[in-house]
C-alpha cells in the first residue's frame, strides 16, 4: 500500500507565499534602494582637505595615499571596504561616506583627486 505525502507546514507556506509580495528586487528593471545605515562609497571635499595623512594612518586596507607635497589624494576603490575609519579619524572632516553603491570592477581602479 502506496503511504500519502502530506506535509502541513510546507503546504501553509507555498500559500502563504502565493499572497505576498516577493522578498527580491528584479535588480536590472528595478533600481536598489540603500537603507540609511548603507555606507556606500568614500567622497572627499578636496578643498577642505589638508593633506595630513591621517585617513592613510587609519585604513585598515591600506587603499588611500596622499602626497602632501603634490596636494593629491587617491584612492583604490576595488580594494576600499567600507569601513568609515578614514571618515571618523579625519581632523577637517573632509571625508564622507555617500550612500551610493560602488560600481562592480574587474580590475583595478584607482581615483586620484588634486587640489590645484
Amino acid at each position: 500500500m502506496r503511504r500519502r505525502f502530506f506535509n502541513a507546514p510546507m503546504i501553509k507556506t507555498a500559500l502563504r507565499s502565493l499572497f505576498k509580495a516577493p522578498a527580491t528586487v528584479k535588480f536590472p528593471t528595478a533600481p536598489m534602494e540603500y537603507g540609511e545605515i548603507y555606507r556606500g562609497i568614500i567622497e572627499n571635499d578636496i578643498e577642505a582637505c589638508i593633506f595630513c595623512g591621517m585617513c592613510v594612518k587609519k585604513c585598515p586596507a591600506g587603499v588611500i595615499d596622499v602626497i602632501r607635497d603634490e596636494k593629491t589624494w587617491s584612492i583604490d576603490r576595488s580594494g576600499c571596504i567600507q569601513c568609515a575609519n578614514c571618515v571618523t579619524n579625519c581632523p577637517k572632516k573632509c571625508l564622507k561616506m555617500v550612500n551610493v553603491a560602488p560600481a562592480a570592477m574587474t580590475e583595478q581602479s584607482v581615483e586620484s583627486l588634486v587640489n590645484a
